[in-house]
């Protein structure tokens, strides 16, 4: 019968453990890679998660609508003060020419009217029956 030298039993031992510690701890390192990779997939699910990024699209939304409405805004601005010199200017050209009409309908109603018969010499007579 043949027994083993303590020695070499010794050194079996020690590289028997040496392999089955290497062995754990790779299998541990990659139970905790494989831990890591869920605990993210469930971060990314989560309720907390997801109200952060509804809030974050939320407020990108809300800044691009704020930049539209500014922009309409300042468009729209434009627009009224083209229009505002336009109408100006329309009015002023349509006082100017009521005021020329006005003046010729008064000159020829100052010459058409009774004070300037009159005035060249002429009487205005009625009849007295029917007033004409």
């Amino acid at each position: 019968m043949v027994v083993p030298d303590r020695m070499e039993f010794a050194a079996s031992l020690r590289r028997a453990n040496d392999r089955l510690r290497n062995a754990m701890q790779g299998r541990l390192a990659a139970a905790a890679r494989d831990l890591a990779v869920e605990r993210r997939a469930l971060d990314r699910v989560s309720p907390v998660a997801r109200l952060a990024a509804g809030r974050e699209q939320v407020g990108l939304l809300f800044d691009r609508a704020t930049r539209a409405i500014l922009a309409r805004l300042a468009r729209d601005a434009v627009r009224v003060d083209r229009a505002t010199d336009t109408l100006s200017r329309l009015a002023v050209g349509r006082v100017a020419g009521a005021h020329s009409a006005l003046a010729g309908a008064a000159a020829a109603l100052a010459v058409l009217g009774p004070q300037a018969t009159l005035d060249r010499g002429y009487a205005i007579v009625r009849r007295t029956a029917d007033g004409a």
